[in-house]
């Protein structure tokens, strides 16, 4: 077997073989050298072995690899430890990769001496948006208008992120106790990952024109499940943002508990501020306070 790729793309799916098919094709299409690049499907979801296989007969050069323990980050890990690969790429098993991309990718291996790197996400809204989610929900802001380096609290987003492999093996790969986990939302795997990178002296980069579609999947199109991200974001992000986590952090929390819902029905006149939106705005700060106790609960 080929023990000198430049470049593994790791697929970590859970649950999602309807999604999974295109995301495949959209790297089947890419142009780049088989030589250079291998991809590797983790499966962290044990009822859709036999369908996934059925699935990646249709990409003969692509690995299966299995994790049946839940968690996204126990799936990467496994997938790591499997590569054969100089870099790591780690792309979300809902996302859709556009024309060059791998090759931009390569590019960046190739030219710049980052030992991280990622790119920018664009909404994919493959099932409708209602009407209260703005047309930019889903995606991420770019950090950068150039390639160039990230600096202090700037991140790479963990649905397009490249990462050496001494780098991640030398930082132990991805936390498992945070994280997705199943259908269990969580946070923060990624960003600690990059923390970790940058303490022990890792250059992080960023490329706008590195980008990705990303679906905005059906569950991020009901009410409930905002407020339990809010909730998950803060039970599972105060080692990357610790200053959240201060008294000041807690009194912000809470000067929004008050200012948010009274300030949201003066909006409700707005033609682009609905009753969906009150509730989130009334809702999510209960639901970041409380997952900051929680985090508190842990530590």
């Amino acid at each position: 077997m080929n023990q000198d790729f430049e470049l593994s793309i790791l697929v970590c799916t859970y649950n999602r073989l309807d999604i999974l098919g295109d995301c495949l094709r959209s790297i089947q299409k890419q142009d780049y050298e088989e030589r250079k690049v291998e991809v590797i499907v983790v499966n962290n979801y044990p009822s859709d072995n036999q369908r996934i296989e059925v699935l990646l007969k249709e990409f003969p050069s692509f690995r299966l690899i299995y994790q049946p323990s839940p968690g996204l980050s126990k799936a990467r890990n496994i997938g790591i430890a499997n590569s054969l690969g100089r870099w790591i790429g780690f792309i979300d098993d809902d996302a859709i990769l556009p024309a060059g991309f791998i090759e931009k990718a390569l590019e960046i291996i190739e030219e710049d001496k980052f030992d991280c790197f990622g790119g920018g996400i664009a909404s994919w809204w493959r099932y409708g948006r209602p009407r209260w989610l703005s047309e930019d929900y889903g995606s991420k802001p770019k950090i950068l208008t150039h390639r160039g380096q990230l600096i202090n609290q700037q991140f790479n987003w963990g649905s397009n992120i490249f990462i050496r492999k001494v780098a991640l093996d030398d930082v132990g790969g991805f936390p498992e106790n945070i994280g997705m986990k199943g259908n269990k939302i969580g946070y923060a795997a990624e960003n600690l990952v990059q923390i970790k990178l940058r303490a022990k002296g890792y250059i992080l980069g960023f490329d706008p024109t590195l980008e990705v579609d990303h679906l905005v999947n059906k569950h991020k199109l009901r009410l409930k499940w905002h407020i339990k991200s809010a909730y998950a974001t803060a039970r599972d992000g105060r080692d990357v943002y610790p200053i959240d986590y201060t008294l000041s952090g807690y009194c912000k929390t809470l000067r929004r508990l008050i200012a948010a819902p009274i300030k949201g029905i003066f909006q409700l006149a707005s033609t682009n501020y609905y009753w969906e939106n009150w509730i989130l705005d009334t809702c999510i700060p209960w639901a970041q306070l409380l997952g900051k106790l929680r985090s508190a609960v842990k530590s």
